[in-house]
Protein backbone atom coordinates (compact mmCIF):
# COMPACT_ATOMS: atom_id res chain seq x y z
CA UNK A 1 0.00 0.00 0.00
CA UNK A 2 1.48 3.32 -1.01
CA UNK A 3 2.06 5.87 1.70
CA UNK A 4 1.20 9.56 1.70
CA UNK A 5 3.37 12.19 0.04
CA UNK A 6 4.92 12.77 3.46
CA UNK A 7 5.83 9.11 3.99
CA UNK A 8 9.64 9.12 4.36
CA UNK A 9 9.93 5.36 4.01
CA UNK A 10 8.00 5.47 0.74
CA UNK A 11 10.28 8.23 -0.60
CA UNK A 12 13.39 6.27 0.44
CA UNK A 13 12.04 3.16 -1.26
CA UNK A 14 11.42 5.10 -4.47
CA UNK A 15 14.99 6.40 -4.48
CA UNK A 16 16.46 2.98 -3.74
CA UNK A 17 14.43 1.33 -6.52
CA UNK A 18 15.25 3.99 -9.08
CA UNK A 19 11.73 5.42 -9.21
CA UNK A 20 12.57 8.79 -7.69
CA UNK A 21 11.73 10.87 -10.76
CA UNK A 22 8.27 9.45 -11.31
CA UNK A 23 7.56 9.38 -7.60
CA UNK A 24 8.75 12.86 -6.71
CA UNK A 25 7.03 14.62 -9.60
CA UNK A 26 3.74 13.72 -7.95
CA UNK A 27 4.76 14.42 -4.37
CA UNK A 28 7.19 17.36 -4.54
CA UNK A 29 5.83 20.77 -3.69
CA UNK A 30 9.00 22.80 -4.22
CA UNK A 31 10.51 21.20 -7.31
CA UNK A 32 10.46 22.66 -10.82
CA UNK A 33 7.70 22.06 -13.33
CA UNK A 34 8.81 18.43 -13.73
CA UNK A 35 8.93 17.87 -10.00
CA UNK A 36 12.73 17.37 -9.85
CA UNK A 37 14.68 18.58 -6.86
CA UNK A 38 17.07 21.55 -7.36
CA UNK A 39 20.25 20.54 -9.18
CA UNK A 40 23.83 21.80 -9.39
CA UNK A 41 24.87 24.05 -12.25
CA UNK A 42 28.40 24.58 -13.56
CA UNK A 43 29.16 28.30 -13.55
CA UNK A 44 32.28 30.35 -14.28
CA UNK A 45 33.44 33.19 -12.01
CA UNK A 46 33.63 36.59 -13.71
CA UNK A 47 34.45 38.61 -10.59
CA UNK A 48 34.51 38.33 -6.80
CA UNK A 49 33.06 40.69 -4.20
CA UNK A 50 35.80 40.52 -1.58
CA UNK A 51 34.91 43.84 0.07
CA UNK A 52 31.25 44.93 0.09
CA UNK A 53 32.50 48.40 1.03
CA UNK A 54 33.57 48.90 -2.61
CA UNK A 55 30.01 48.48 -3.90
CA UNK A 56 29.25 52.12 -4.61
CA UNK A 57 26.91 53.37 -7.34
CA UNK A 58 29.66 53.32 -9.98
CA UNK A 59 30.52 49.69 -9.26
CA UNK A 60 26.90 48.59 -9.22
CA UNK A 61 26.27 50.46 -12.47
CA UNK A 62 29.24 48.63 -14.00
CA UNK A 63 27.81 45.30 -12.92
CA UNK A 64 24.36 46.14 -14.30
CA UNK A 65 25.24 47.77 -17.63
CA UNK A 66 28.62 46.29 -18.54
CA UNK A 67 28.47 42.80 -17.06
CA UNK A 68 24.66 42.68 -17.51
CA UNK A 69 23.96 41.24 -14.06
CA UNK A 70 20.32 40.13 -14.11
CA UNK A 71 19.61 40.01 -10.38
CA UNK A 72 21.36 43.30 -9.67
CA UNK A 73 19.05 43.99 -6.72
CA UNK A 74 21.07 41.46 -4.70
CA UNK A 75 24.47 42.95 -5.58
CA UNK A 76 24.23 46.04 -3.38
CA UNK A 77 23.77 43.94 -0.24
CA UNK A 78 25.97 41.01 -1.28
CA UNK A 79 28.06 39.54 1.58
CA UNK A 80 31.81 39.17 1.25
CA UNK A 81 33.01 36.31 -0.97
CA UNK A 82 29.98 36.58 -3.22
CA UNK A 83 30.71 36.13 -6.91
CA UNK A 84 29.55 37.45 -10.27
CA UNK A 85 29.11 34.38 -12.48
CA UNK A 86 27.35 32.94 -15.48
CA UNK A 87 26.48 29.43 -16.49
CA UNK A 88 29.12 27.64 -18.52
CA UNK A 89 28.04 27.26 -22.13
CA UNK A 90 27.39 23.80 -23.49
CA UNK A 91 24.52 21.34 -23.47
CA UNK A 92 21.34 23.30 -22.77
CA UNK A 93 23.22 26.46 -21.73
CA UNK A 94 23.94 29.00 -24.46
CA UNK A 95 25.32 32.51 -24.86
CA UNK A 96 21.99 33.95 -23.71
CA UNK A 97 22.49 32.74 -20.12
CA UNK A 98 22.23 35.61 -17.65
CA UNK A 99 25.06 36.89 -15.49
CA UNK A 100 24.12 36.56 -11.82
CA UNK A 101 25.21 37.49 -8.33
CA UNK A 102 25.72 34.31 -6.28
CA UNK A 103 26.08 34.36 -2.51
CA UNK A 104 28.46 31.89 -0.84
CA UNK A 105 26.68 28.75 0.35
CA UNK A 106 28.84 28.49 3.46
CA UNK A 107 28.73 31.19 6.17
CA UNK A 108 31.82 33.37 6.77
CA UNK A 109 33.06 30.92 9.43
CA UNK A 110 34.40 28.91 6.47
CA UNK A 111 35.18 31.05 3.45
CA UNK A 112 36.43 29.09 0.42
CA UNK A 113 38.65 30.42 -2.41
CA UNK A 114 36.89 32.11 -5.34
CA UNK A 115 39.08 32.97 -8.33
CA UNK A 116 38.17 34.50 -11.65
CA UNK A 117 37.98 32.07 -14.53
CA UNK A 118 37.46 28.99 -12.37
CA UNK A 119 34.32 26.85 -12.58
CA UNK A 120 32.17 26.41 -9.48
CA UNK A 121 29.07 24.48 -8.49
CA UNK A 122 25.98 26.63 -7.92
CA UNK A 123 22.42 25.90 -6.90
CA UNK A 124 19.13 27.80 -6.58
CA UNK A 125 16.33 27.21 -4.13
CA UNK A 126 13.84 27.37 -6.97
CA UNK A 127 15.34 26.47 -10.39
CA UNK A 128 12.50 28.03 -12.35
CA UNK A 129 13.17 31.43 -10.78
CA UNK A 130 16.96 31.47 -11.00
CA UNK A 131 17.15 34.59 -13.19
CA UNK A 132 15.33 36.79 -10.69
CA UNK A 133 16.18 34.94 -7.48
CA UNK A 134 19.43 34.58 -5.57
CA UNK A 135 21.64 31.55 -6.01
CA UNK A 136 24.47 30.11 -3.95
CA UNK A 137 27.89 28.84 -4.98
CA UNK A 138 29.42 25.90 -3.15
CA UNK A 139 33.02 25.40 -4.21
CA UNK A 140 35.29 25.06 -7.19
CA UNK A 141 34.65 22.02 -9.36
CA UNK A 142 37.27 19.28 -9.05
CA UNK A 143 38.84 18.46 -12.42
CA UNK A 144 41.10 15.61 -13.65
CA UNK A 145 44.50 15.37 -11.98
CA UNK A 146 46.33 16.78 -15.00
CA UNK A 147 44.21 19.95 -14.71
CA UNK A 148 43.83 20.34 -10.93
CA UNK A 149 45.82 23.12 -9.28
CA UNK A 150 45.15 24.63 -5.84
CA UNK A 151 46.52 27.95 -7.07
CA UNK A 152 44.39 28.21 -10.24
CA UNK A 153 42.54 25.58 -12.27
CA UNK A 154 41.59 26.19 -15.89
CA UNK A 155 38.81 23.66 -16.46
CA UNK A 156 38.98 23.71 -20.28
CA UNK A 157 42.40 22.05 -20.24
CA UNK A 158 40.68 18.72 -19.74
CA UNK A 159 39.72 19.04 -23.42
CA UNK A 160 43.28 19.82 -24.51
CA UNK A 161 45.12 16.72 -25.83
CA UNK A 162 48.49 18.26 -24.95
CA UNK A 163 47.65 17.63 -21.27
CA UNK A 164 46.64 14.01 -21.78
CA UNK A 165 48.80 12.64 -24.61
CA UNK A 166 48.72 9.01 -25.63
CA UNK A 167 51.39 6.53 -24.59
CA UNK A 168 53.12 6.82 -27.97
CA UNK A 169 53.52 10.58 -27.53
CA UNK A 170 55.00 10.13 -24.07
CA UNK A 171 57.59 7.60 -25.24
CA UNK A 172 58.49 9.68 -28.28
CA UNK A 173 59.17 12.72 -26.12
CA UNK A 174 56.20 14.72 -27.44
CA UNK A 175 54.56 15.03 -24.03
CA UNK A 176 54.46 18.81 -24.23
CA UNK A 177 51.57 20.44 -22.38
CA UNK A 178 50.55 23.90 -23.54
CA UNK A 179 49.81 26.14 -20.56
CA UNK A 180 47.19 28.26 -22.26
CA UNK A 181 43.73 29.49 -21.24
CA UNK A 182 41.64 28.43 -24.21
CA UNK A 183 37.95 29.18 -24.43
CA UNK A 184 36.86 25.69 -25.39
CA UNK A 185 38.29 22.38 -26.59
CA UNK A 186 41.62 22.48 -28.43
CA UNK A 187 42.79 20.48 -31.44
CA UNK A 188 45.66 20.80 -33.88
CA UNK A 189 46.19 20.46 -37.60
CA UNK A 190 49.52 20.59 -39.40
CA UNK A 191 51.13 21.63 -36.12
CA UNK A 192 48.76 24.56 -35.60
CA UNK A 193 46.54 24.58 -32.50
CA UNK A 194 43.00 25.96 -32.67
CA UNK A 195 39.83 26.08 -30.57
CA UNK A 196 37.17 23.75 -31.92
CA UNK A 197 34.15 25.65 -33.18
CA UNK A 198 31.07 25.44 -30.98
CA UNK A 199 32.97 24.41 -27.81
CA UNK A 200 33.35 27.85 -26.17
CA UNK A 201 32.38 27.87 -22.48
CA UNK A 202 31.92 31.65 -22.14
CA UNK A 203 30.85 34.23 -24.72
CA UNK A 204 33.54 35.98 -26.71
CA UNK A 205 36.58 34.92 -28.66
CA UNK A 206 39.28 32.37 -27.82
CA UNK A 207 41.04 34.88 -25.54
CA UNK A 208 38.05 35.56 -23.29
CA UNK A 209 39.56 33.72 -20.30
CA UNK A 210 42.87 35.53 -20.74
CA UNK A 211 41.02 38.85 -20.68
CA UNK A 212 39.24 37.86 -17.46
CA UNK A 213 42.49 36.83 -15.78
CA UNK A 214 44.24 40.07 -16.75
CA UNK A 215 41.52 42.71 -16.36
CA UNK A 216 39.10 41.64 -13.61
CA UNK A 217 39.31 43.27 -10.18
CA UNK A 218 39.59 39.94 -8.38
CA UNK A 219 42.58 38.79 -10.45
CA UNK A 220 44.49 41.86 -9.32
CA UNK A 221 44.09 40.61 -5.75
CA UNK A 222 45.23 37.07 -6.54
CA UNK A 223 48.83 35.82 -6.33
CA UNK A 224 49.55 33.29 -9.07
CA UNK A 225 52.43 30.90 -8.39
CA UNK A 226 53.62 27.29 -8.57
CA UNK A 227 52.35 25.23 -5.61
CA UNK A 228 53.41 21.58 -5.16
CA UNK A 229 50.65 19.00 -4.75
CA UNK A 230 50.18 17.39 -1.34
CA UNK A 231 49.26 13.71 -1.10
CA UNK A 232 47.46 12.88 2.11
CA UNK A 233 46.88 9.53 3.76
CA UNK A 234 43.28 8.24 3.58
CA UNK A 235 42.33 9.09 7.17
CA UNK A 236 43.90 12.57 7.22
CA UNK A 237 42.02 15.85 7.12
CA UNK A 238 43.90 18.39 5.01
CA UNK A 239 43.12 22.10 4.58
CA UNK A 240 45.19 23.55 1.77
CA UNK A 241 45.41 27.21 0.83
CA UNK A 242 45.92 28.59 -2.65
CA UNK A 243 49.45 29.85 -1.97
CA UNK A 244 51.43 27.01 -0.44
CA UNK A 245 49.91 26.87 3.02
CA UNK A 246 48.69 23.62 4.57
CA UNK A 247 47.15 22.29 7.77
CA UNK A 248 47.03 18.51 8.18
CA UNK A 249 45.29 16.63 10.97
CA UNK A 250 46.92 13.23 10.53
CA UNK A 251 49.59 10.94 11.96
CA UNK A 252 53.34 11.08 12.50
CA UNK A 253 54.98 11.37 9.09
CA UNK A 254 58.49 12.29 8.00
CA UNK A 255 58.36 12.05 4.21
CA UNK A 256 56.35 10.24 1.49
CA UNK A 257 52.77 9.13 1.90
CA UNK A 258 54.00 5.51 2.08
CA UNK A 259 56.65 2.98 1.10
CA UNK A 260 55.53 0.47 -1.51
CA UNK A 261 56.02 -3.15 -2.49
CA UNK A 262 55.72 -4.21 -6.12
CA UNK A 263 52.96 -6.68 -6.98
CA UNK A 264 52.73 -8.11 -10.52
CA UNK A 265 48.94 -8.15 -10.41
CA UNK A 266 48.06 -5.12 -8.29
CA UNK A 267 50.97 -2.80 -8.98
CA UNK A 268 52.33 -0.81 -6.05
CA UNK A 269 51.07 -2.06 -2.70
CA UNK A 270 51.61 0.31 0.24
CA UNK A 271 53.36 -1.06 3.29
CA UNK A 272 51.68 -0.55 6.68
CA UNK A 273 52.57 2.82 8.18
CA UNK A 274 54.58 2.52 11.40
CA UNK A 275 57.28 5.20 11.40
CA UNK A 276 59.10 3.11 14.04
CA UNK A 277 56.55 4.08 16.68
CA UNK A 278 53.59 2.43 18.29
CA UNK A 279 50.59 1.57 16.11
CA UNK A 280 48.45 4.14 17.90
CA UNK A 281 48.85 7.36 19.80
CA UNK A 282 50.74 9.13 16.98
CA UNK A 283 48.27 11.86 16.03
CA UNK A 284 49.87 15.01 14.59
CA UNK A 285 48.72 18.50 13.62
CA UNK A 286 51.09 19.89 11.00
CA UNK A 287 50.88 23.58 10.04
CA UNK A 288 53.28 24.48 7.25
CA UNK A 289 53.86 27.35 4.86
CA UNK A 290 56.31 26.98 2.00
CA UNK A 291 56.58 23.30 1.10
CA UNK A 292 58.67 22.08 -1.82
CA UNK A 293 61.78 24.20 -1.39
CA UNK A 294 63.99 21.71 -3.27
CA UNK A 295 63.88 20.29 -6.80
CA UNK A 296 62.89 16.92 -5.33
CA UNK A 297 59.81 18.13 -3.42
CA UNK A 298 58.92 21.32 -5.28
CA UNK A 299 57.63 19.92 -8.55
CA UNK A 300 58.39 21.51 -11.89
CA UNK A 301 57.34 25.12 -12.41
CA UNK A 302 56.09 26.30 -15.81
CA UNK A 303 55.47 29.72 -17.34
CA UNK A 304 51.99 29.95 -18.82
CA UNK A 305 50.79 32.11 -21.68
CA UNK A 306 50.20 35.03 -19.30
CA UNK A 307 53.87 34.86 -18.19
CA UNK A 308 52.83 33.64 -14.76
CA UNK A 309 54.34 30.69 -12.91
CA UNK A 310 52.24 27.60 -12.32
CA UNK A 311 52.86 23.97 -11.44
CA UNK A 312 53.74 21.65 -14.31
CA UNK A 313 51.02 19.02 -14.72
CA UNK A 314 51.95 16.89 -17.74
CA UNK A 315 53.11 13.31 -17.21
CA UNK A 316 56.75 14.22 -17.64
CA UNK A 317 56.43 16.84 -14.87
CA UNK A 318 55.17 14.44 -12.22
CA UNK A 319 57.72 13.97 -9.42
CA UNK A 320 57.76 11.04 -7.03
CA UNK A 321 58.32 13.16 -3.91
CA UNK A 322 56.54 16.34 -4.99
CA UNK A 323 54.93 18.06 -2.00
CA UNK A 324 56.14 15.49 0.54
CA UNK A 325 56.94 16.44 4.13
CA UNK A 326 60.47 17.84 4.38
CA UNK A 327 61.40 18.81 7.94
CA UNK A 328 64.79 20.11 6.83
CA UNK A 329 63.83 22.44 3.98
CA UNK A 330 60.12 23.34 4.28
CA UNK A 331 60.09 27.06 5.00
CA UNK A 332 57.97 27.47 8.15
CA UNK A 333 56.32 24.84 10.31
CA UNK A 334 54.53 24.35 13.61
CA UNK A 335 54.22 20.65 14.45
CA UNK A 336 52.03 19.45 17.32
CA UNK A 337 52.60 15.74 17.92
CA UNK A 338 51.00 13.31 20.31
CA UNK A 339 54.06 11.09 19.96
CA UNK A 340 57.05 11.46 17.65
CA UNK A 341 60.84 11.12 17.48
CA UNK A 342 61.24 14.86 17.50
CA UNK A 343 65.03 15.08 17.84
CA UNK A 344 65.72 12.41 15.22
CA UNK A 345 63.17 13.74 12.73
CA UNK A 346 64.43 17.33 12.92
CA UNK A 347 68.13 16.41 13.04
CA UNK A 348 68.56 17.60 16.63
CA UNK A 349 69.65 14.34 18.28
CA UNK A 350 73.37 15.06 17.91
CA UNK A 351 73.00 18.56 19.36
CA UNK A 352 70.86 17.37 22.27
CA UNK A 353 73.29 14.56 23.10
CA UNK A 354 76.29 16.90 22.91
CA UNK A 355 74.70 19.31 25.37
CA UNK A 356 73.50 16.67 27.82
CA UNK A 357 75.63 16.30 30.91
CA UNK A 358 76.53 12.82 32.17
CA UNK A 359 73.35 11.06 31.00
CA UNK A 360 70.70 11.23 28.23
CA UNK A 361 67.38 12.98 28.90
CA UNK A 362 65.09 11.16 31.36
CA UNK A 363 62.46 10.62 28.64
CA UNK A 364 64.21 8.96 25.69
CA UNK A 365 63.38 10.35 22.26
CA UNK A 366 63.86 6.87 20.80
CA UNK A 367 60.58 5.75 22.37
CA UNK A 368 58.69 8.75 21.01
CA UNK A 369 57.16 11.53 23.06
CA UNK A 370 54.78 14.46 22.82
CA UNK A 371 56.33 17.47 21.15
CA UNK A 372 55.63 20.92 19.73
CA UNK A 373 58.17 22.17 17.21
CA UNK A 374 58.48 25.62 15.65
CA UNK A 375 60.91 25.82 12.75
CA UNK A 376 61.36 28.77 10.41
CA UNK A 377 63.92 31.37 9.31
CA UNK A 378 63.21 33.82 12.13
CA UNK A 379 61.13 33.50 15.28
CA UNK A 380 59.63 36.41 17.18
CA UNK A 381 57.88 36.06 20.54
CA UNK A 382 56.22 39.29 21.61
CA UNK A 383 54.46 39.55 24.97
CA UNK A 384 52.71 42.61 26.38
CA UNK A 385 53.26 41.52 29.97
CA UNK A 386 55.76 38.74 30.56
CA UNK A 387 57.22 35.51 29.15
CA UNK A 388 57.66 32.37 31.23
CA UNK A 389 59.60 29.34 30.02
CA UNK A 390 59.35 26.55 32.57
CA UNK A 391 60.39 22.89 32.78
CA UNK A 392 58.51 21.08 35.52
CA UNK A 393 61.01 18.28 36.05
CA UNK A 394 58.99 15.24 34.90
CA UNK A 395 61.20 12.15 34.92
CA UNK A 396 58.87 9.15 34.64
CA UNK A 397 56.65 7.69 31.94
CA UNK A 398 53.71 5.28 32.19
CA UNK A 399 53.40 2.00 30.29
CA UNK A 400 52.12 3.85 27.20
CA UNK A 401 55.09 6.21 27.08
CA UNK A 402 53.08 9.15 28.40
CA UNK A 403 55.12 11.44 30.66
CA UNK A 404 53.73 11.71 34.16
CA UNK A 405 53.14 15.36 35.00
CA UNK A 406 54.29 15.98 38.58
CA UNK A 407 52.74 19.43 38.69
CA UNK A 408 54.68 22.59 39.48
CA UNK A 409 57.17 22.17 42.31
CA UNK A 410 59.33 25.30 42.47
CA UNK A 411 62.24 23.38 43.98
CA UNK A 412 62.33 21.05 40.93
CA UNK A 413 61.60 23.59 38.19
CA UNK A 414 63.99 25.37 35.88
CA UNK A 415 62.71 28.63 34.42
CA UNK A 416 63.47 31.75 32.45
CA UNK A 417 61.18 34.72 33.08
CA UNK A 418 61.12 37.98 31.14
CA UNK A 419 59.22 40.44 33.34
CA UNK A 420 57.30 43.55 32.41
CA UNK A 421 59.68 45.75 34.42
CA UNK A 422 62.59 44.64 32.22
CA UNK A 423 64.12 41.99 34.48
CA UNK A 424 65.35 38.71 32.97
CA UNK A 425 65.41 35.99 35.62
CA UNK A 426 67.19 32.65 35.15
CA UNK A 427 66.30 30.19 37.91
CA UNK A 428 67.67 26.62 38.16
CA UNK A 429 66.09 23.96 40.37
CA UNK A 430 67.43 23.38 43.87
CA UNK A 431 69.83 20.77 42.49
CA UNK A 432 70.52 22.51 39.16
CA UNK A 433 73.01 25.06 37.89
CA UNK A 434 73.01 27.77 35.25
CA UNK A 435 75.71 26.75 32.77
CA UNK A 436 76.82 29.40 30.29
CA UNK A 437 78.89 28.20 27.33
CA UNK A 438 78.03 24.50 27.35
CA UNK A 439 77.04 21.51 29.44
CA UNK A 440 80.65 21.17 30.63
CA UNK A 441 80.90 24.72 31.97
CA UNK A 442 82.77 24.47 35.29
CA UNK A 443 84.25 27.88 36.11
CA UNK A 444 82.75 29.85 38.98
CA UNK A 445 82.59 33.58 38.18
CA UNK A 446 83.97 36.05 40.68
CA UNK A 447 81.48 38.85 41.28
CA UNK A 448 81.25 42.26 42.88
CA UNK A 449 78.58 42.59 45.52
CA UNK A 450 75.53 44.21 43.92
CA UNK A 451 74.49 45.94 47.14
CA UNK A 452 77.42 48.34 46.76
CA UNK A 453 76.21 49.61 43.39
CA UNK A 454 73.80 52.53 43.87
CA UNK A 455 70.95 52.87 41.43
CA UNK A 456 70.55 49.14 40.70
CA UNK A 457 66.93 47.91 40.77
CA UNK A 458 65.93 47.48 44.38
CA UNK A 459 69.08 49.27 45.65
CA UNK A 460 68.67 52.74 47.22
CA UNK A 461 70.43 55.59 45.50
CA UNK A 462 72.79 56.26 48.38
CA UNK A 463 75.20 58.40 46.44
CA UNK A 464 78.05 56.12 47.45
CA UNK A 465 80.71 55.48 44.84
CA UNK A 466 80.79 52.08 43.12
CA UNK A 467 82.81 49.35 44.81
CA UNK A 468 86.51 49.14 44.07
CA UNK A 469 87.66 46.69 41.39
CA UNK A 470 88.44 43.12 42.32
CA UNK A 471 92.15 42.77 42.88
CA UNK A 472 94.58 39.96 43.52
CA UNK A 473 98.06 39.66 44.92
CA UNK A 474 100.69 37.22 43.80
CA UNK A 475 99.91 33.92 45.41
CA UNK A 476 97.02 35.43 47.32
CA UNK A 477 93.45 34.15 47.54
CA UNK A 478 90.52 35.94 45.93
CA UNK A 479 86.82 35.76 46.53
CA UNK A 480 87.30 35.02 50.21
CA UNK A 481 84.99 37.66 51.63
CA UNK A 482 85.24 36.44 55.21
CA UNK A 483 88.99 36.96 55.22
CA UNK A 484 89.52 39.91 52.94
CA UNK A 485 86.16 41.69 52.63
CA UNK A 486 84.56 43.05 49.42
CA UNK A 487 87.89 44.02 47.96
CA UNK A 488 88.38 40.51 46.57
CA UNK A 489 84.79 39.84 45.50
CA UNK A 490 82.47 36.86 46.00
CA UNK A 491 82.17 33.65 44.01
CA UNK A 492 78.76 32.84 42.49
CA UNK A 493 77.38 29.51 43.74
CA UNK A 494 74.68 28.75 41.13
CA UNK A 495 76.29 29.92 37.86
CA UNK A 496 79.10 28.20 35.96
CA UNK A 497 80.99 29.54 32.95
CA UNK A 498 83.04 27.95 30.21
Amino acid sequence: MAGSKYDQLDIQRAIAEGEADSHLKHTSTYGNKNGAVPNFLRMVILDVISDPGTLDDAKLSHYEHNLKVANIKYAGVAPRNSIIARRVMGGDAGASEKVLVLYPFFPPHMSLPAKVGEHVWAMFEHPDAKVNDIGYWFCRIVEPHFVEDVNHTHSNRQFDPSFAPGIAAVFSGKDDAKYEFSNGAVDSKDGERYVVAGTATIPGDEKSYETLLKDSDASKLTKYESVPRYRKRPADIAFEGSNNTLIVLGTDRTGPIADYDADPDKGKIPKPVKDDLADDGIGVIDLVAGRGQTETTGGKSQKNKLKRKELGKSKKDLAEKEGDVDFKNDRSRILIAQKTKVDKNFGLDTVVTAHTLLAPPPVKDASGEGAIVIKTDKIRLVARHDVVILVSGATESDDNGNVKDPGVDVSKCASIILKANGDIIFTPSDTGLIRLGGADAALSPLCTTVSRVPGMPGVPKTGLPPPPPIVSSMGGATGAKEAFGDLNGTFATRVLLK
